[in-house]
């Protein structure tokens, strides 16, 4: 059991300095992933965070499954993720394909384990790609497997 534990622990890859998607890189909640960013809150579950020092790059949860309108999925070689509204979606909750805002999501994408646990899997550094988008479907592909922690960024101060 408490190999286990640190299976799911982030502090071997904050001091690697590194995330890497071929490292099967897993942890237990939201808010260990989030340490490997400087969070040093408790527990709160949400969608995505925003990066203090770095505006453009958002930390997001995707379940890659229908959940209400939503329905994300990843394609089979793990290069794309599409995010689908729905046509019960609420207008203005997506991000609309004209936002220069972000421009990359750090994606720990939500897992159940062999014994049936959420957990969350750093799947890679994703960008929206317009050309694989439609009205409905946002595409994102993967533009990298790794992501270097020496640049610590920060969260948001009211989100730690």
């Amino acid at each position: 059991m408490q190999q286990s534990r640190q299976q799911y622990e982030p502090d071997p890859h904050i001091q690697c300095g590194y995330i890497d998607a071929s490292d099967n890189v897993i942890v237990r909640y939201q808010k260990d992933a989030l340490r490997c960013f400087g969070y040093t809150g408790g527990h709160f579950q949400r969608g995505l965070w925003r990066l203090n020092s770095d505006l453009r790059r958002i930390v997001w949860f995707p379940r890659l499954w229908k959940h209400g309108a939503w329905e994300n999925a990843l394609s089979a070689d793990g290069n794309v993720i599409t995010e689908d509204a729905g046509e019960q979606a609420v207008e203005g909750y997506r991000i609309p394909m004209n936002d220069d805002f972000v421009d990359e999501r750090i994606v720990f994408a939500k897992w159940h384990d062999p014994l049936g646990r959420t957990v969350y899997r750093f799947t890679g550094v994703f960008r929206k790609s317009k050309a694989e988008s439609t009205g409905q479907v946002t595409a994102f592909r993967k533009v990298s497997d790794r992501f270097d922690l020496r640049q610590r960024r920060t969260l948001y101060p009211e989100q730690a």
